[in-house]
């Protein structure tokens, strides 16, 4: 189920930006196609082998374009990869975690909530070689996310969780902004959130997506007053408060043809 709340002024610019986003795409798509075209048929030695090459590379990008248009949430979740969680115990990457969300910090805290653990999301370094996994890497490293070389090996994305002072509530931030999360005895799983859009999710999630750059105090009161909702439809809360239950919230949203974590999102941004 899918739940919007309208749009903003910052969704209309960043639909404008797109739109000329995929303009210049498309022209400089036409100029690579040209020059890789010259090089094939009048290059000789190293420019027809890089030609050949580079001839490869466009051919792969057009086939996940086309996928793109035909199945973005599964293709996305086939080129990132499995997307894993793990506990984080290294003070110091606690530590910059903790100094890059402290301003979602202090309004979580100050909305009641309490610290629980950091949280990262994982994905093996490999997947960078596919070019779209770097790209979305930088994107996610130009928003400041906290990033770090994990086991496996693989690259690892830091960020807090909290539950709310009833403990009916995951709350956590990510560079793209924050979401809060509500599990019911039946498996539904109620997520509020002011960034992306709301597919990737499975049947069992209501989603409440909401303008981006809505205050965490608003997102949290909406969120309460959709929980408020379910429980008069006969649903109770059942939101046990551990690093498990919160792993296994982010895996039970993943819906089939897709996923809903940050990097993912991100995935998604850059589409």
């Amino acid at each position: 189920m899918e739940e919007n709340q309208g749009f903003s002024s910052k969704d209309v610019a960043r639909n404008g930006q797109k739109k000329s986003a995929s303009n210049s795409v498309v022209l400089l798509l036409a100029v690579i196609f040209i020059g890789i075209y010259q090089g094939l048929v009048h290059g000789k030695g190293a420019i027809h082998l890089v030609s050949i090459v580079l001839a490869a590379f466009l051919v792969v990008f057009l086939i996940f374009a086309i996928l793109f248009q035909i199945q973005p949430a599964r293709t996305i979740r086939w080129i990132m990869g499995p997307i894993g969680h793990v506990q984080i115990f290294s003070p110091e990457l606690e530590r910059r975690i903790r100094e890059r969300y402290q301003q979602q910090i202090r309004q979580l805290e100050f909305l009641g909530f309490n610290y629980l653990f950091s949280e990262g999301e994982t994905f093996h370094l490999f997947r960078l070689l596919l070019v779209f996994p770097a790209m979305v890497t930088l994107t996610m490293r130009s928003k400041g996310e906290v990033m770090a070389i994990g086991n496996g090996p693989s690259l690892l994305t830091g960020h807090p969780i909290f539950a709310s002072a009833d403990k009916s509530a995951f709350g956590h931030s990510n560079g793209l902004g924050s979401k809060f999360h509500t599990v019911f005895h039946d498996g539904t799983i109620l997520a509020t959130k002011n960034y992306g859009d709301s597919t990737g999710y499975s049947a069992i999630a209501v989603v409440q997506s909401m303008c981006e750059g809505t205050p965490l105090s608003d997102m949290w009161a909406a969120h309460q007053t959709r929980v408020g909702e379910i429980k008069a439809e006969g649903k109770r809360v059942e939101n046990p408060i551990s690093f498990e239950a919160y792993a296994a919230v982010s895996h039970r949203e993943t819906a089939i043809n897709g996923c809903p974590c940050s990097v993912c999102a991100f995935s998604r941004r850059r589409r």
